[in-house]
C-alpha cells in the first residue's frame, strides 16, 4: 500500500512538473508570437460592422447559404463581438479556417417573397501599429524544405502573382544580387518597385502586366512585390483591410524563429513597419471559394448560394461605425 502511495505521489509530481514546463514553454512561445519580430506600437480602437442584406425575388427563395470574411485576432490586432443585428430568418455561426481566416456563415432556410433580411455583426477591433526592428542584420531567409503546407502557399504562383514567369524570375535574380543581408535583399525589391512602378488606380491585372505597364494600384504593386520575392524563395502574403492593402514578407531570426514584417507599396514609405493601425480582414492571396468548387480568389468576397432557380439580390455591408 505504501508503495502504491509513493508511486501515486511520483506520478502527480511528474504531471505537475510537466505542466509547469509546458506553461513556461507556452509563455515563451506567446511572447515570441506577440513581438512577431517587430515591436507593437500605439493602438487604436475601431468599431467595425460587416455582413450583408438580402432580398428574395417574387417567388421567394430556399436554402440560402452565405459566407462573409470577418476580422480575427492577429499579433497586431485583437477582436471581440460587441453587437449583432441578425434577421430572425437567419441562423449564424462563425467558422475558423486554415491560415488565420474566419468566416461568418449564414443559413436562411426560407426567405418569403419580397422579404429582406439583414445579417450584420459589430466588432470591437483593437489595432496596433508595428515598429521596425532595431537590428535587421540578424534575419535570414528560411529554408523552404522546412515549411509546413500552409507556409508553402506563400511561395506558390497564382493567377495574379506569376512568380514562375521567366521575366519575373530574371528580375528576381538581378535585384538584390549585391545585398549583404536578407533584409537588404527584400528592401532592394521594395525600392526597385518604388522607383520603377508608378502608382495609378486601375483595373485588376496581376504582377506580370503591372511590370509591363509600369503602373499599378495597391493590389498590383503588392502582387508584383510578392511575385519577385517568391521567385527568390521568400514567402510573401497580402494584408487586406478596407479600401487598401499592404504586403508582409517572412524571414527567420538567428534562433530559427520565423517572423512576418509589413511593408506598404502604395503611399508613404513604410518598410518593416506599419504606422497606421487598420482593421485587418484577411491575410493571403489565394482563397478557395466556399460555394464554387475549384474557384479561387485573391480576396475572398461575400458569397451567396441558394437552392433552385430563384436568385435573390444582395449587397455586402462593410463599414466603420460608432461605439
Amino acid at each position: 500500500m505504501r508503495r502504491n502511495f509513493w508511486r501515486s505521489g511520483w506520478v502527480i509530481f511528474c504531471l505537475l512538473l510537466t505542466n509547469l514546463c509546458l506553461a513556461q514553454f507556452k509563455d515563451k512561445s506567446e511572447t515570441a508570437e506577440e513581438k512577431g519580430g517587430v515591436t507593437l506600437g500605439e493602438s487604436q480602437t475601431i468599431f467595425w460592422e460587416c455582413g450583408f442584406t438580402i432580398r428574395a425575388p417574387a417567388g421567394g427563395c430556399l436554402g440560402v447559404v452565405a459566407t462573409v470574411p470577418v476580422p480575427v485576432d492577429w499579433n497586431e490586432q485583437r477582436v471581440r463581438v460587441v453587437g449583432e443585428n441578425h434577421s430572425p430568418y437567419a441562423k449564424v455561426k462563425f467558422q475558423n479556417l486554415p491560415g488565420g481566416m474566419r468566416l461568418m456563415v449564414v443559413n436562411i432556410p426560407m426567405l418569403p417573397a419580397g422579404e429582406m433580411a439583414e445579417v450584420t455583426t459589430k466588432f470591437e477591433v483593437t489595432a496596433m501599429a508595428l515598429e521596425k526592428p532595431a537590428d535587421t542584420s540578424k534575419f535570414v531567409k528560411a529554408d523552404p524544405k522546412t515549411f509546413k503546407p500552409m507556409m508553402r502557399l506563400y511561395l506558390k504562383p497564382s493567377e495574379y502573382i506569376e512568380s514562375d514567369n521567366r521575366e519575373i524570375r530574371k528580375l528576381a535574380r538581378e535585384i538584390g544580387a549585391d545585398a549583404k543581408t536578407a533584409w537588404e535583399e527584400v528592401e532592394q525589391v521594395y525600392d526597385w518597385i518604388q522607383e520603377h512602378i508608378k502608382f495609378q488606380n486601375g483595373k485588376r491585372k496581376g504582377a506580370l502586366q503591372t511590370l509591363k505597364d509600369g503602373v499599378g494600384d495597391s493590389r498590383e504593386l503588392t502582387a508584383l512585390f510578392a511575385a519577385i520575392c517568391q521567385a527568390k524563395k521568400i514567402p510573401v502574403r497580402t494584408v487586406w483591410f478596407p479600401e487598401h492593402c499592404y504586403s508582409e514578407f517572412y524571414l527567420e531570426d538567428e534562433t530559427g524563429q520565423g517572423h512576418w514584417f509589413p511593408c506598404q507599396l502604395a503611399g508613404d514609405r513604410e518598410f518593416g513597419e506599419r504606422k497606421q493601425p487598420n482593421v485587418i480582414l484577411l491575410k493571403g492571396d489565394r482563397f478557395a471559394s466556399m460555394t464554387k468548387k475549384g474557384k479561387f480568389y485573391r480576396f475572398l468576397p461575400l458569397e451567396v448560394k441558394t437552392k433552385g432557380e430563384s436568385r435573390p439580390t444582395f449587397s455586402e455591408v462593410r463599414r466603420v461605425v460608432q461605439e
